[in-house]
């Protein structure tokens, strides 16, 4: 059976690079269309036609989708009755001539681009031949020996015995298996590519590529598929540990320095664009290289909008620069220390101009719920917010407590712990420890006042108590719209008294404060303290009852009076009515 073979033509007509110990056909990069095919990465060793099947071998050839030859005169397209990574098998082939020695192009292609071979061929009658180098005027004598070696593997080199002297300007036969033998040692030996140790051989120089001819890097590993492009590393062993992968670090001088990066880890893939870049990484380094004190830690880097910037951080400390989600029925916080302190949580803020500004949000602490569908807004909370601008001496801040009400998706202030320790409820500016800014109910109130003697100085009576009450004018009435608004529990008639009206009759009974309402601001607003009138109405009752005493004495005294008169009067004329 006669077969026809191509073969790869090596050569600058070629375009074609050799690599070290294989035909590298994929670094043919001048001859490759199509900037997102794979087709770039595919390896041909050998072309042949043997009964009328056009068969190629090599690697990374699942991309390829058609294959054809053209030159000399003609085109083939052939059909593609199987393909593998390594195996291509094409029908098509008609009755054509070639002329030994003429220059084809091999084409392959798959939708993206297509990559073309220059080949050549020679017959072949059952038995192997010469083959032969062409173009060989300025490849160093290197490439011919990596390309004897590479040739050593694919031919039976113990049925040629020629002779072994290399030439780089001519056609150049196959060595013997003698010469390629002391090709291959001087490789090991004399340049040091390779080295062996016992039962290890190990490579020094260059990159090792795996599934690619053209690596860019120490080690890579290519694949066209999850299962040919995954690192596995097993450990099959009774002991209690796993595999590991180990990341060392060393300088020259064997000293190690703060700082240093000891491994990283890169996640790359291209963008839309076609450019490569780094999504994600992950490197450890020393915090401290002090003997005995040495410390190290971890960072977690993201690519956001284009930026790279740290997403997590694990030190002394864990400082993660994304939102936090944590997910499950309970998050615990545990602390494990004979320390009397428990867990703490910080929130820090800062401006990336500088420092926190008055009425900035330092933090907050928010809850909310899925309506089926999404996650609402936020339906209750607590904030942190600055009430002034932040210095090494001013750091004033208050807390608000927010909830939704039902029917409704808006949540609003309920209650907020002031700078200077007021708490408003239904108000955000208290003017007092406790403001509430509506009706407060209590089934027992009661409030205790600091009364004791020890305290007290200047001590006096109240005068005058009722004199002043009957000073006091009640009225009814209504607040205004503009101050109704900012609680519903101020609308409607009310019974109360004016407070400047009081202030008239008790000054202390009325305090000035600044109160703010709709879009107005009133920097004596008169409040009023009706706890003073009860010391008023004490006075005013002691001052009734010492009067009604007085009556009542002088009462007595007419009654006796009259009792006389009576008697004398029923002694002149018993007969009379009031004696009876």
């Amino acid at each position: 059976m006669k077969a026809i073979y191509f073969v790869v033509l090596i050569g600058l007509l070629a375009s074609c690079v050799v690599g070290n110990s294989h035909i590298d056909v994929s670094e043919i990069h001048d001859d490759t269309r199509g900037g997102s095919s794979q087709i770039g990465r595919a390896q041909v060793s050998s072309v042949a036609i043997s009964n009328n099947q056009l068969i190629v071998q090599g690697k990374s050839f699942l991309p390829v989708q058609k294959i054809s030859i053209t030159g000399d005169g003609f085109s083939e397209d052939f059909s593609i009755e199987s393909i593998t990574e390594n195996k291509i098998v094409a029908n098509g082939l008609q009755n054509i001539s070639f002329k030994v020695g003429s220059i084809f192009n091999l084409v392959i292609s798959d939708s993206n681009g297509s990559a073309s071979f220059s080949v050549t061929f020679e017959l072949q009658n059952g038995a192997i031949v010469d083959a032969h180098i062409s173009g060989t005027a300025n490849i160093s004598q290197s490439k011919i020996q990596n390309l004897t070696t590479d040739l050593a593997s694919k031919l039976n080199i113990a049925d040629i015995d020629i002779d072994p002297a290399l030439a780089a300007n001519s056609d150049t036969k196959v060595s013997s298996q003698k010469a390629v033998k002391a090709f291959v040692a001087n490789e090991i030996d004399a340049n040091g590519k390779w080295g062996k140790s016992g039962s290890d051989i190990y490579f020094n120089n260059g990159s090792v590529g795996i599934g690619t001819s053209s690596p860019s890097k120490r080690l890579e590993v290519y694949g066209t598929s999850q299962s040919t492009s995954t690192v596995s590393i097993t450990r099959n062993s009774d002991s209690n540990f796993g595999s590991y992968l180990e990341f060392s670090k060393s300088r020259v001088d064997g000293l190690g320095v703060s700082g240093d990066r000891i491994g990283e880890i890169k996640f790359i893939a291209p963008d839309s664009a076609g450019s490569s870049l780094t999504y994600s990484r992950i490197y450890t380094k020393s915090t401290s290289a002090t003997s005995g004190n040495a410390s190290g830690d971890i960072s977690f880097q993201t690519l956001q909008s284009g930026v790279e910037s740290t997403a997590l951080l694990i030190s002394d400390y864990i400082y993660a620069n994304r939102s936090l989600q944590l997910e499950g029925s309970q998050t615990v916080l545990m602390r494990n220390s004979n320390s009397s302190s428990g867990h703490g949580m910080n929130f820090y803020k800062r401006r990336s101009s500088g420092a926190v500004q008055s009425g900035d949000n330092l933090a907050w602490i928010s809850a909310q719920g899925h309506d089926g569908t999404n996650w609402g807004s936020y339906s209750s909370a607590i904030s942190f917010r600055a009430t002034e601008s932040q210095t090494a001496s001013a750091a004033g801040s208050q807390i608000q407590f927010q909830t939704t009400q039902n029917g409704t998706t808006s949540p609003f202030i309920r209650m907020t712990v002031h700078h200077d320790g007021n708490v408003g409820i239904g108000t955000t500016a208290p003017s007092h420890l406790l403001h509430v800014n509506g009706v407060a109910r209590s089934t027992q109130a009661s409030f205790d006042t600091s009364s004791d003697r020890r305290v007290k100085d200047n001590i006096r009576d109240v005068q005058n108590g009722l004199e002043m009450i009957m000073k006091l004018r009640p009225v009814r009435y209504e607040y205004i719209k503009e101050y109704v608004s900012r609680s519903r529990e101020l609308a409607g008639v009310k019974t109360g008294f004016v407070a400047q009206e009081v202030a008239l009759v008790d000054p202390t009974m009325v305090k000035k404060i600044v109160e703010k309402y709709s879009d107005k601001v009133i920097e004596d607003f008169n409040v009023l303290n009706t706890a003073n009138m009860i010391p008023l109405l004490v006075s005013a009752t002691q001052e009734q009852e010492r009067e009604i005493s007085s009556l009542r004495n002088m009462n007595e005294k007419l009654e006796s009076k009259v009792n006389q008169m009576k008697e004398v009067l029923c002694e002149i004329k018993p007969s009379a009515s009031l004696c009876h």
